[in-house]
């Protein structure tokens, strides 16, 4: 994951009181409208500017180990097309 962000407040003061930065990142399953991450101030904020970059490796949970889902279903494709050569010829 890679952040870069700014806040500007409308004085120093304001600037002071938000030091250091009370963020949050959020690691709970993705899903339409879900917060990824949260920052929160105690002043009003002037502008905001910044990036967020995230990237996600998606696994599978098989037998307690999450392993990653390309080369599963790579397999499970493969195992697919075995069992239904072996069936063909009671199809035809």
């Amino acid at each position: 994951m890679l952040q870069s962000f700014s806040v500007e407040f409308e004085s120093e003061e304001d600037a002071s009181a938000n030091v250091p930065p009370d963020a949050t990142l959020w690691l709970d399953a993705l899903r339409p409208g879900a917060v990824l991450l949260e920052q929160r101030t105690n002043r009003p904020v002037a502008k905001v500017k910044g990036t967020f970059s995230l990237r996600l490796n998606v696994t599978l949970n098989v037998v307690n180990k999450q392993r990653p889902v390309v080369p599963i279903l790579d397999q499970l494709g493969r195992y697919t097309t075995k069992v239904v050569n072996e069936f063909r010829p009671f199809f035809q």
